[in-house]
């Protein structure tokens, strides 16, 4: 009966992409039509996955339907549009506020997991497994490595974790239970504001060697968390505050919100947003600016100063009229600051647009060198074509 079960909910699911084989695939409904994540664990805890699909939550990707099969286990969960915590940090999408609010909300979905009955550990919390949704909500994904707590055992009979952010207890030091997780979000914060001495003096706490010395659970880590990580971004109806209930009230409380959260899973596959990745970003802040660090501006006013010298040390040496010299030197200036900008955005990320070019978003690191190459080809080419296109058009008008 339990492998008749286990097909029939297979069926429900077409395969539509499945890069080299891995654990992770696109499926679609094929009821519905609604797109979901398909992933297959080797290591896995299945009371963890049947409470998630109990009980959903904001912070938590919803998971549809899971099943066990050859010692695999198979799971379908929300399709995430956004961008994953290391890639916004390792390019200063995030301002300080920003940073501020993510901890929060990872503190809010920890909040609900350790809510359980008995408490559910991630015990893999790093900025890889942490991603922030086109709305600006914070989900922890990758359950591989999460388990029950159980009080009878004395340490952990699977050695599971990240070298660096993991918990000494990971090590076979102990066993694991809320506090390891606290480790790890000591990690991400010592690591995200390494010039604030109050988000330091939290991680120094929520980082010690001995479990004792930690926050004993996630809420009092939160009420430590400064004023400033509850400001502007906390906003909305749903958002809780240390004035308010929600992850801040009692022993287990986690409700954060009445707000509808809309996410991908929700969404006929012809509403789908664009896949991860491929959003373009904001023009401000200009890169040398995102991180709000005085030395990295003043780098990027002086950078900004020398390509704009060199495009205006242009000059034209071909013996033509002085009405066609002047246009057509300051066409060729304007479109090699052009070309100019266009490597910074390229080399820095800033509009997002070439990330969305063939071999620019996945592949090995020679797939992307290729790419890179054809991105540069595109920009040279590009904004040739464009300064020999207006240059003949400026011709045929003063002629």
């Amino acid at each position: 009966m339990s492998d008749l079960k286990t097909q029939c909910e297979k069926s429900f699911y077409r395969e539509l992409y499945h890069p080299d084989g891995g654990k992770y695939a696109l499926v679609q409904d094929t009821v519905s039509g609604r797109i979901y994540m398909r992933k297959t664990l080797a290591v896995f805890n299945t009371r963890v996955f049947a409470y998630l699909q109990q009980h959903p939550d904001p912070h938590i990707p919803r998971v549809h339907a899971f099943w066990e099969e050859d010692g695999e286990l198979t799971v379908i969960e929300e399709l995430i549009s956004g961008f994953t915590l290391d890639y916004l940090l390792a390019n200063e999408l995030l301002d300080k506020a920003a940073k501020g609010d993510v901890v929060r909300q990872i503190c809010e979905g920890l909040a609900f997991l350790h809510g359980a009955n008995p408490p559910i550990i991630h015990r893999d919390l790093k900025t890889a497994n942490v991603m922030l949704t086109d709305d600006g909500t914070v989900k922890i994904i990758d359950y591989d490595a999460a388990k029950v707590y159980d009080a009878s055992e004395e340490k952990d009979t699977v050695l599971i974790g990240t070298k660096g952010s993991a918990a000494p207890e990971q090590y076979g030091f102990g066993k694991c239970d809320v506090r390891t997780d606290i480790y790890g979000v000591g990690i991400m914060i010592r690591d995200m504001f390494p010039e604030d001495e109050a988000m330091q003096r939290i991680a120094e706490k929520a980082t010690q060697l001995d479990p004792k010395n930690r926050y004993q659970s996630v809420q009092d880590l939160a009420r430590e968390l400064p004023e400033w990580c509850f400001g502007k971004y906390a906003g909305g109806s749903g958002a809780i505050s240390k004035r308010r209930g929600g992850v801040f009230g009692g022993e287990h409380s986690h409700s954060l919100s009445g707000k509808d959260f809309i996410t991908t899973d929700s969404l006929p596959i012809e509403e789908i947003s664009l896949p991860v990745g491929t959003k373009l970003h904001k023009f401000w802040p200009i890169p040398g600016f995102r991180s709000g660090k005085p030395w990295k501006m003043l780098a990027a006013i002086l950078g900004y100063f020398f390509l704009s010298g060199i495009a205006l040390s242009l000059n034209v040496t071909e013996p033509v009229a002085d009405t066609v010299k002047n246009a057509d030197l300051w066409l060729n200036r304007i479109c090699f600051l052009g070309a100019e900008l266009s490597l910074v955005d390229l080399f820095t990320d800033w509009s997002g647009i070439w990330h969305r070019m063939p071999l620019m978003t996945g592949g090995g690191k020679w797939v992307k060198c290729l790419g890179y190459f054809l991105c540069l080809t595109e920009i040279v080419c590009g904004w040739t074509f464009v300064c020999v296109l207006i240059e003949r058009t400026v011709l045929m008008a003063i002629h």
